[in-house]
């Protein structure tokens, strides 16, 4: 019978610890905020200019000419 000796657990100070989670400044949220609201604006202003185009030509209604009446010609007795 083979004995495998059990792994020894690291000593408390060779541990790798994580970096614990640092909280957004409010500088960070400002400039995503800022970010958000120039997207959101940029888009609301095309959007509005698509729909609202001031300088778009008017659709001019479109002419129908009528056909000529067709002369019909009576052919065969009468």
């Amino acid at each position: 019978m083979t004995h495998h000796p059990s792994p020894a657990a690291p000593a408390a100070s060779t541990q790798i610890l994580p970096t614990p989670v640092r909280g957004s400044s409010l500088w960070d949220r400002c400039w995503s905020a800022g970010h958000f609201l120039v997207a959101l604006s940029s888009t609301t202003g095309f959007l509005v200019y698509l729909l609202m185009d001031p300088f778009a030509s008017p659709m001019q209604p479109v002419e129908r000419v009528a056909p000529p009446e067709e002369i019909v010609t009576i052919q065969g007795p009468r």
